[in-house]
């Protein structure tokens, strides 16, 4: 079931995000915004989860669904 509502993003969740959709890899996918594995890990699990995602894949679709990538 689809989470409705705005997800407001911070400059960093705004490009953790693209590179969640981008990278297949966390470890390729964290050298982008230039953070740590962990910090990255961390940054993707709290974003999919407010945005109601149980995968990356999903969690991107649905940033594009909401206009956010």
């Amino acid at each position: 079931m689809p989470v409705t509502g705005a997800v407001d993003l911070t400059a960093t969740e705004a490009r953790v995000l693209r590179t969640l959709a981008a990278y297949g890899k966390d470890e390729t996918a964290a050298r982008e915004p230039n953070m740590s594995l962990r910090k990255y890990r961390a940054h993707a699990a709290d974003l999919m989860s407010r945005l109601g995602a149980t995968t990356r894949f999903q969690a991107a679709l649905r940033a594009v669904e909401r206009g956010r990538l």
